[in-house]
């Protein structure tokens, strides 16, 4: 073969191997998605007539974040959110008229979505005592001592709580008008809660203790009762000779609702 054009060949393939190599190699792939903060608050909100006003804080990873929602929404005009492609790093104030699912997605080309959806609850509770609320007891029981008695108490909340003791998840209009409580007949139990302090009777059949008006309901709800003779909690209480020691039985307070101003 002709030396030149033996060597115009060598060329070609050389080239051609090497745009081959480039296109393997490539740049290296990039982090996954990922939502690494979606907070919306409040998440509870009460009759939504204007649109309820929810504050949004997303901060994602990927090549693009997407937030949709299931129910239409507002922006701060009044006007219809269409939502679709943000940034990475938003805040964003949508109003909503009826419970709607919020949903943030982080997505990259050729890597699973990653997504988080936020729920937000809107009640109806004119007229008042439509709906009926269980604060279980999900937290673990102290006991301290409070003048010559000793207490069990317990601590209630359900979101995030400010320096003022409120829930940051729920909408202030959602409040108190009054509560009752599971505690057998001959416990009553003390709460205290966003500045009221009742002694609530004990039995589910006893009437609805009512609170002032305008008290809401987010926030945290303090609750304490004397140890019971035979009881005994956190190494505190007086347990009577010859029986072992038992502990309170569990508290749950039902609150009734409704909306406030």
């Amino acid at each position: 073969m002709n030396p030149y054009r033996l060597a115009r060949l060598c060329v070609v393939i050389c080239l051609a191997a090497l745009a081959t190599s480039c296109v393997r190699c490539g740049p290296p792939p990039g982090p996954p998605p990922e939502v690494r903060r979606f907070d919306a608050r409040p998440i509870h909100v009460c009759n939504c007539q204007p649109p309820c006003q929810v504050d949004l804080r997303w901060v994602t990873i990927g090549e693009t974040t997407t937030l949709t929602s299931d129910n239409p929404v507002t922006d701060s005009s009044g006007a219809t959110d269409p939502l679709g492609r943000v940034g990475n790093n938003e805040t964003r104030t949508v109003g909503v008229t009826r419970s709607t699912n919020l949903t943030i997605e982080a997505a990259s080309s050729d890597m699973p979505t990653a997504r988080q959806t936020k729920p937000i609850e809107v009640f109806d509770l004119n007229p008042p005592l439509v709906r009926t609320r269980t604060l279980g007891t999900d937290r673990t029981p102290q006991c301290q001592v409070i003048g010559e008695s000793i207490y069990w108490t317990l601590t209630l909340t359900e979101g995030t709580v400010n320096l003022m003791g409120e829930e940051l998840e729920w909408d202030r209009r959602i409040q108190v008008r009054g509560l009752r409580h599971n505690a057998p007949h001959d416990r009553p139990i003390r709460v205290r809660h966003l500045g009221v302090d009742v002694l609530v009777p004990p039995s589910m059949a006893a009437p609805l203790t009512m609170f002032p008006p305008g008290i809401a309901y987010g926030g945290s709800w303090v609750l304490a009762t004397p140890l019971a003779p035979g009881e005994n909690c956190g190494g505190l209480g007086f347990v009577e000779q010859g029986h072992p020691p038992s502990t309170p039985p569990p508290l749950i307070i039902i609150v009734e609702l409704t909306c406030g101003s």
